[in-house]
């Protein structure tokens, strides 16, 4: 709830409007979305790099790596080193 202080700060809307009028706009909520933006850069950081899953937990928002893995879980239906391990797989096969 952090997020939608500080859009009411910037646009100099309540907090419950803003939340609405996002929701209303895109058919989700704030947190969802930014949940959704911070998995899909933890993608592209698993498949592009060597770097722990704690260490991109950290990058993409994710304060604690379990909360990271099981969000990744929850949307991907894996977790994010089966997900490195198959997108590893699926590049070895493209080459």
């Amino acid at each position: 709830h952090k997020t939608l202080s500080i859009i009411g700060v910037i646009t100099n809307l309540s907090k419950s409007y803003t939340s609405r009028v996002f929701r209303q706009e895109t058919g989700g909520s704030i947190q969802e979305y930014l949940a959704t933006r911070r998995i899909k850069r933890a993608c592209e950081l698993l498949s592009m790099s060597d770097e722990p899953i704690e260490t991109i937990a950290s990058q993409t928002g994710f304060s604690e790596t379990s909360y990271f893995i099981t969000t990744f879980r929850n949307k991907l239906g894996q977790t994010p080193l089966q997900y490195r391990k198959l997108r590893r797989l699926q590049a070895s096969f493209e080459q």
